[in-house]
């Protein structure tokens, strides 16, 4: 089985687990909202800030290494995981001593212990970091979408189970921890990777020096996803964090979840072409059209109901949250090309690359919040759908300078799904007062869902032929299948 048959393949699996656990944790999330208050995912959106940063330095960006390079051995793997190792006990212990001055950053004694059991993830996430590592290297998507659906299972039912049972926050803390276990375990089963760690780590300078690189992408990039909770908790009420937080988590929700499986593939499938120059960039354009196939509608769809959406289906405590909802949708299609693209370059071996494009995504970031922020959540969610446009314009120009690439390309592949989407936003929108149905309501809800999906696959069903080949190529694997339908 090639590289092609691998990525189709690897779609299939991790669509469908994906899949699963989305409907799975959509209903669950909804009924924990419904039993929590935005105060208790304030509190767990202020832990989650530190915590975010600490685990940008859990693997100093060797598992990016272990999954790029072109070989690598057992013995480099054991010194890689003894890192690892040691690197976790000590941001553990960091974050334990931390723990009071964040506390009093955010003016919330609370979060004293939600942090500590919370640190408790990055022990249990190094035992599961070189597993993963080796799983990728061998394109075994089956297994990481089997461990996925567990996990996600797993959690959001302790989440749930515990939120009834009135532990508030708590749910929240205890789901994430236990979550990561059986993720954990579950790696440490599937993976071949059976090792003791080693602890001797001469010759491995070049290696920390690629790490390094990447361990800086991260840390701007929890800049830039970090900052505006950062600020908004600061400044802010808790119930404010709690309204923008649990807005961008839904707003980009499908980015993070669909977003994973084609960072993963994109990254691991370019990261074995990545010396044929043609091949990388077929693959990445393919890529990036597929991003915006997928991704897109869902974007636009929230952004069409979450006005709606949060007061019907989460109840009225939320009601503030539909036009955050709304506004940060907007900024995620551009955001899923931006990540897609920037990936490419770690696949290239060139994280300095990646690192600058971070630099301009953080900084045209920190200019729009600092121009919102005095204005008020829906303000600072408008700066962010700015400062995310301009920075993947950049970025894209950036990544096609590298592999030669004209950016129109990737303009005209991205082009069919955002037309189809603002298509759809807009109709919906004349329509709607048409149907038979009162607004807000469920029924309202259930009507618009069906209209949107229907107007957006017709019109990509109309007028982008090679979109409807590209999604059944990955769908259905076809005997004499041409590989460049991938």
């Amino acid at each position: 089985m090639d590289v092609a048959d691998k990525i189709r393949s690897g779609a299939r699996w991790l669509g469908a687990a994906k899949i699963i656990t989305q409907v799975y944790t959509w209903v669950l999330t909804v009924m924990v909202m419904r039993l929590l208050v935005p105060e208790d995912y304030a509190l767990m959106a202020m832990a989650g800030v530190f915590l975010s940063f600490i685990v940008q330095f859990e693997e100093l960006g060797l598992r990016v290494k272990l999954v790029q390079m072109p070989d690598y051995t057992p013995d480099y793997a054991r010194r890689v995981f003894g890192l690892v190792l040691l690197t976790n006990l000590a941001l553990v212990t960091l974050l334990a001593l931390a723990s009071p001055l964040i506390a009093d950053f955010f003016s919330q004694p609370r979060l004293i212990p939600i942090i500590l059991t919370l640190s408790l993830s990055l022990a249990i996430n190094a035992l599961g970091s070189i597993p993963d590592a080796v799983i990728k290297r061998q394109l075994d998507f089956r297994s990481l979408a089997i461990v996925d659906v567990v996990r996600a299972v797993v959690a959001s039912s302790t989440t749930l189970a515990l939120a009834y049972f009135g532990f508030g926050p708590w749910a929240l803390v205890w789901g994430a921890v236990i979550g990561n276990v059986v993720g954990a375990v579950g790696l440490f089963i599937a993976s071949p990777f059976r090792a003791l760690p080693s602890f001797d780590f001469r010759g491995m300078r070049d290696t920390l020096n690629f790490g390094g690189l990447v361990m800086l992408q991260r840390l701007l990039w929890w800049g830039y996803s970090s900052l505006d909770s950062l600020l908004i908790g600061r400044f802010y009420p808790a119930h404010a964090l709690g309204i923008y937080g649990t807005a961008g988590v839904l707003a980009t929700l499908p980015m993070e979840k669909a977003g994973q499986i084609l960072n993963v593939l994109s990254f691991t499938g370019l990261s074995r072409v990545n010396q044929d120059l043609e091949k990388f960039r077929h693959y990445l354009g393919r890529g990036v059209k597929l991003v915006s196939l997928i991704l897109f509608p869902t974007f636009f769809g929230i952004a069409t109901i979450a006005i709606e959406f949060a007061p019907v289906v989460l109840g009225p405590q939320w009601v503030e949250l539909g036009p955050i909802a709304a506004l940060l949708a907007l900024s995620a299609p551009a955001r899923c090309v931006n990540a897609v693209t920037n990936e490419s370059l770690n696949s290239l071996g060139k994280p300095a690359l990646y690192l600058r494009c971070l630099i301009v995504t953080t900084a045209s970031l920190a200019v729009g919040l600092s121009l919102s922020l005095p204005f008020g959540l829906q303000a600072i969610a408008v700066s962010v759908v700015v400062s995310q446009l301009i920075a993947t314009i950049y970025n894209v120009r950036l990544v096609c300078r590298q592999i030669e690439l004209p950016p129109m390309r990737l303009l005209l592949a991205v082009l069919p799904a955002t037309l189809a989407g603002l298509t759809m936003f807009l109709l919906v929108g004349l329509l709607r007062p048409l149907l038979p149905v009162a607004f807000p309501s469920l029924l309202g809800l259930f009507a618009t869902i069906p209209l949107g999906a229907l107007i957006y696959f017709g019109l990509i069903a109309a007028f982008d032929q090679e979109g409807i080949r590209l999604l059944l190529g990955v769908v259905w694997k076809r005997s004499g299948a041409r590989t460049d339908n991938v």
